[in-house]
């Protein structure tokens, strides 16, 4: 190969190629300066994606740690509010609670994406919770299609969360949450529907709490699986969020 192609390969980015050969004192000098060149910019490079993976993994452990707090403090607002109601309801949630955090530490701890049907066992959890508080005007539906894929852990439960919350909580009379999902050749889908009043989470942060759900699965859904997720909604027509999790 010639110098002019090797030096071409470095021109495009090709950081491994090394213009090799013996030369006069002048062009020697250039060579190795090319050559230097390139092994610094390798260097660069490598140390700058090191450290944007170790600020990409920060970001998501600063998110993890303020959604468990966000999960706990619901958990146990639902826990608190059935001892007024109904304390035998509320022995028993407490105990289901515990054995929830004891069986799912591991879950809430990772900060890698985790199998599906975990996730799912998570927010099934978290939903007995929310329909022990609300009782008949919660109804939930699952239409499980397929299972096979990871996503981001805490993706679907704060998404449910949300249309509990600010969809079938504020719908007089209640309503029901539909989780389904599924394959196409391309993409693993997760649709999380109810048919409450309809909310724009644009808007949900202007109550004064303090809502870090939908822009946290965002990020993970991105940073961790290059995934997406998508919300269609407007009052009074209920809302649908869509999760897609690419197969590469």
């Amino acid at each position: 190969m010639s110098e002019t192609k090797r030096i071409g390969k470095i021109a495009g980015g090709n950081l491994d190629a090394r213009i090799e050969g013996s030369y006069n004192d002048e062009f020697e000098k250039i060579k190795d300066a090319v050559n230097s060149m390139a092994a610094d910019i390798k260097t660069y490079m490598e140390e700058k994606l090191q450290t944007e993976r170790k600020l990409a993994k920060s970001r998501i452990s600063i998110m993890f740690s303020q959604i468990q707090l966000h999960f706990l403090y619901n958990a146990l607002a639902v826990i608190s509010s059935l001892c007024d109601k109904n304390p035998a309801q509320a022995k028993k949630a407490t105990i289901n609670f515990s054995n929830y955090l004891r069986g799912n530490m591991n879950l809430l701890e990772s900060s890698e994406p985790i199998p599906f049907e975990n996730e799912l066992n998570h927010t099934i959890s978290f939903l007995n919770l929310e329909k022990a508080m609300y009782g008949d005007a919660l109804n939930v539906i699952y239409d499980i299609q397929t299972k096979n894929f990871k996503l981001p852990a805490l993706t679907v439960q704060p998404i449910a969360e949300n249309a509990i919350k600010h969809g079938i909580g504020k719908k007089e009379g209640g309503g029901t949450v539909t989780i389904s999902t599924e394959e196409t050749e391309s993409v693993f889908m997760i649709i999380i529907s109810d048919d409450g009043v309809g909310f724009s989470p644009e808007k949900t942060a202007d109550d004064g709490q303090q809502h870090i759900g939908i822009k946290n699965v965002r990020l993970r859904l991105t940073a961790q699986c290059g995934g997406s997720l998508e919300i269609e909604g407007k009052p009074g027509a209920g809302t649908t969020a869509t999760i897609t999790i690419p197969k590469h």
